[in-house]
């Protein structure tokens, strides 16, 4: 029997978030927030948009 649920799968989980967040000042220069996103898209192979990636860092 289905219940009609799904289980959702993030690309943003808070443990790539913080793995990024802790190794992107040490790859290089940080200025923006979207330094930080490119370098987390760069990091996982993942192509997240700006937007998502924002909401999911001020959580």
């Amino acid at each position: 029997m289905e219940s009609g649920h799904c289980r959702r799968m993030r690309k943003i989980t808070p443990q790539r978030l913080a793995l990024s967040l802790i190794q992107s000042p040490g790859e290089g220069k940080v200025e923006t927030l979207a330094d930080l996103q490119r370098e987390f898209n760069r990091m996982h192979g993942l192509n997240v948009r700006y937007k998502p990636f924002h909401k999911q860092l001020s959580k």
